[in-house]
């Protein structure tokens, strides 16, 4: 079976996991198959697919990268021995287990094993409960005295109780970590509900909006009571039909001073949809992105969701989705294909996207102030290039040519970006974003750090000094703007890594 031997950081050794089941996901968060706890490594950072007898390398659009034998990979097929590195944690793959490695191995549990897991901490939630009240009796007594035998407690059985104790307590440690992932299950319910409560909302409205318009416009008739029929007298004529219900007006709600909450629902129940056709479209590109047939989908599709978002102009989803666009067909017209940093950005900002249609999210974002963008460089003509560009998508921006200026400036005042170019005369890049992460005002500001070198070094140095992304130059004007737009929202919303 396939070995992936991790090297952990600072040189505390390695662990080797033999490979089982169908897809291993990688990263710095505890819901990962396997998990590497390193700031540079994302927090879903890539995944490991069976195919074929053998295992697909695929990159979850992590900062850092994914790389093998020191060059960056988006899918990669893994045939062979070779050097693979998430972020700068630096691993070893071999596709059969060698026989030194089987007794120390760490086998990775598929899915299934790690639900009867859960279900078997379940089972056991019942006995903690019913011994915590015993454990909490025999940590606050004194069982060991000068002469224990007089009180009946031995020491080899004080020794066994506490020991139990400590058992119990790291059960009871796995068994919050299960409810934290029962909680985020919940939530997704959540937002499932609130799309639903939102429809329901409008369609009531829209109906007590109707009955409101049919009783100021259509009088109500008189109604004189028939006289009382004789026998002989025919039978009575059919009750004529009640006069039809006048149409109300589309734009009714908005007539009214009310919000538009038909075009709210309609965002709702359309673009996600169409989000998950993009980020589908996103995963079929190769690494190479000449995948034309993907390409077409996800211009097509890009261009359907800026459509539906397009009831609510000003909405940052929705100026989003237009930089989106923008960015995919400046990609095909200029390149022919979309390149991997491309993907990689497109990916960021259908996450942001998708967070921004959740509904609770969605009315709290409308209506947002002009994003302050803070741009540091020393070439004069980038900053001003970079000012021109992001007016472009209504960001309001100032510019610096040295550290010092920025510095100061940053101390005073209050950004919601900062562009930062690394080589700088005096103080680098990256003194200056650590620095900024001592300020009060811009502590938690994104950092997006702007250079020639696109090394797999720099990306991690910018990432330890507490940078957010980096983008290469020469830049793209249009892959610039859905990195500044998608990280002001992540901002705003409170998604920061």
């Amino acid at each position: 079976m396939p070995v992936l031997r991790i090297k952990l950081p600072d040189n505390k050794g390695e662990i080797a996991h033999v490979l089982a089941g169908d897809r291993i996901t990688i990263g710095r968060r505890p819901d990962n198959t396997i998990q590497i706890i390193d700031r540079t490594v994302s927090g879903h950072h890539a995944e490991l697919v069976a195919a074929n007898g053998h295992y697909r390398l695929h990159d979850l659009g992590s900062t850092n990268l994914t790389c093998v034998d020191g060059q960056p990979v988006t899918d990669f097929h893994l045939h062979d021995a070779c050097k693979v590195s998430f972020g700068t944690v630096e691993c070893d793959f071999t596709p059969e287990t060698p026989v030194h490695t089987m007794e120390k191995s760490e086998m990775v549990p598929t899915r299934a094993e790690l639900e009867f897991l859960r279900r078997e901490n379940l089972d056991l939630q019942a006995k903690i409960g019913a011994m915590q009240k015993q454990i909490d009796i025999l940590s606050s007594a004194r069982l060991m005295t000068k002469d224990t035998q007089n009180l009946g407690v031995m020491p080899d059985v004080h020794r066994r109780v506490q020991q139990e104790r400590d058992e119990l307590r790291t059960q009871s440690g796995n068994l919050q970590l299960d409810l934290e992932h029962l909680r985020a299950d919940l939530a997704s319910l959540a937002k499932e509900r609130d799309a639903l409560r939102l429809a329901w909302e409008t369609l009531k409205r829209e109906r007590d909006s109707a009955f409101a318009k049919l009783g100021t416009d259509v009088p109500v008739a008189e109604i004189v009571p028939p006289p009382a029929p004789t026998v002989a007298s025919p039978a009575p004529a059919p009750a004529p039909a009640p006069p039809a219900l006048p149409r109300v007006p589309e734009n009714f709600a908005t007539t009214h001073n009310t919000p538009d909450h038909r075009a709210m629902a309609t965002v709702l129940s359309t673009a996600p949809g169409i989000l998950k056709e993009i980020q589908a479209a996103l995963e079929t590109l190769g690494s190479d992105g000449t995948n034309d047939d993907a390409a077409g989908v996800l211009s097509a599709q890009s261009q359907a969701l800026a459509q539906a978002v397009a009831p609510l102009p000003g909405h940052p989803a929705q100026r989003l989705s237009a930089a989106c666009v923008a960015l995919v067909k400046d990609s095909r017209t200029r390149a022919g294909r979309i390149e991997p940093t491309v993907v990689t950005t497109l990916k960021q900002a259908c996450d942001t996207i998708g967070a921004l249609l959740d509904p609770r999210a969605f009315k709290r974002m409308t209506g947002p102030a002009m994003p302050r963008t803070l741009i540091v460089d020393d070439d004069r003509d980038v900053v001003d290039t970079l000012d021109r560009s992001l007016k472009l998508v209504d960001f309001q921006s100032s510019g610096c040519t040295t550290a010092e200026q920025a510095l100061d400036l940053l101390k005073r005042e209050r950004f919601d970006l900062v562009l930062l170019d690394i080589a700088m005369p005096g103080l680098s890049g990256f003194d200056v974003c650590a620095k900024i992460r001592e300020t009060p005002a811009n502590k938690k500001t994104p950092v997006i750090f702007m250079t020639g070198d696109d090394s797999v070094e720099n990306r991690a140095q910018s990432s330890v000094t507490g940078g957010d992304d980096f983008v290469a130059k020469p830049l793209n004007i249009f892959e610039l703007g859905v990195k500044a737009s998608a990280w002001v929202c992540r901002r705003q919303l409170g998604l920061k890594n």
